[in-house]
């Protein structure tokens, strides 16, 4: 078994808008020193598999094909131990 962590982000250059409206609102609350954010989404996957690797490239292809909109978003996959 083998725990993997996938983090999903959007790529640099797409607008962001509800990372831009947190950003807004952090400043607002007196956290200035905040200069920029992005948002995504983490996930942990329990992959029934003992070879990290084969785990790993598991997981990326389960964001190629359906975590992940990788028109707009790049993701990474590492094992948790």
């Amino acid at each position: 078994m083998t725990r993997i962590l996938v983090t999903i982000n959007l790529k640099n250059g797409v607008h962001d808008p509800q990372a831009e409206a947190v950003h807004h609102a952090l400043q607002d609350m007196g956290f200035g020193n905040v200069t920029s954010m992005t948002m995504g989404k983490q996930m942990v996957l329990d992959i029934n598999e003992d070879d990290h690797d084969k785990a790993i490239k598991q997981a990326e292809e389960m964001c190629r094909q359906l975590l992940a909109n990788t028109v707009l978003e790049r993701f990474e996959a590492q094992v948790l131990l």
